[in-house]
């Protein structure tokens, strides 16, 4: 039997046990790229032993390829359409978590830094707002890039992608996809690698990455590209929803930890925003 190897992120996972679904007379190993610096020595031995390494390549410097002939480079997912006020805050470099893990809203982390409320923070989330920060002008820029990422792999997600569309959009965060999406990838690298000797069918496996925290699409945002899923419910560890004003609140909580100049907000929109919510005090 043949063995392949998936090294990845967060996305590791779901795209072995898809591509395990796909083609059942290869035995597919995985290994998140933590696992594989912790442990890199071993790794780094056994790569002979599979006939394909599945590979994420923002890690390609990071493995020894030479003892493997055969390696498929398959880009993760990340998108930022659904989720264009979604990011990360850090304070001297170490991550600072909120009721949703690692991720933030810009707009509450601005807000904070600029000594707003929690009420007035509640208050910017509107379409008006969304738009002079220019929320609503990054989708083609984002769906071009997310294709392209994947074309320069081989990997044509064109049609894919409008059939996302059609079933209310595929990814829970920036970049966490949800299991349809990774299934539909994972076939064509099935096609890619072994023909037409794969089986396809309507299975999937279970999502795995719907455990971890849903930043959701605000409603405001769906309605502009015609997705009936919006709403300003969170989704976090396990099973947990809670609303926008919980999350706000939870955020300040957060935030109240650190130095507040001392908070690093990285977004492309941070400066948009500062200057936003400067001209609303």
């Amino acid at each position: 039997m043949e063995k392949w190897l998936v090294v990845s992120n967060c996305q590791t996972v779901g795209l072995g046990n898809c591509l395990s679904l796909l083609c059942p007379f290869v035995k597919v190993e995985t290994c998140d790229i933590w696992s594989f610096r912790s442990e890199m020595t071993g790794w780094k031995s056994k790569l002979g032993e599979y006939s394909q390494v599945i590979l994420n390549p923002l890690f390609r410097h990071e493995l020894d390829l030479s003892g493997t002939d055969h390696v498929t480079f398959v880009p993760s997912f990340y998108f930022q359409g659904f989720h264009p006020d979604l990011t990360y805050v850090r304070c001297d470099g170490v991550p600072v978590k909120s009721p949703m893990d690692d991720y933030h809203s810009v707009i509450i982390a601005v807000a904070f830094r600029k000594g707003l409320t929690e009420s007035e923070a509640r208050r910017l989330f509107v379409g008006d707002v969304y738009e002079r920060l220019g929320y609503f002008s990054m989708w083609d820029a984002a769906k071009q890039e997310f294709i392209q990422n994947f074309d320069a792999y081989g990997l044509n997600v064109r049609s894919e992608f409008s059939g996302w569309m059609r079933r209310g959009g595929f990814m829970h965060s920036v970049n966490h996809p949800k299991i349809d999406a990774i299934y539909d990838v994972a076939a064509k690298v099935a096609k890619m690698l072994k023909g037409d000797d794969y089986i396809q069918s309507a299975f999937r496996p279970h999502d795995n990455l719907a455990v971890a925290p849903v930043f959701p699409v605000y409603p405001e945002i769906a309605e502009r590209y015609g997705l009936d899923c919006g709403s300003y419910l969170f989704k976090s560890f396990p099973y947990k929803f809670f609303g926008l004003d919980e999350f706000i609140a939870g955020s300040y909580e957060a935030y109240r930890k650190f130095p507040v100049d001392g908070l690093e907000i990285q977004s492309l929109y941070y400066e948009r925003a500062m200057n936003l919510i400067s001209e609303q005090i």
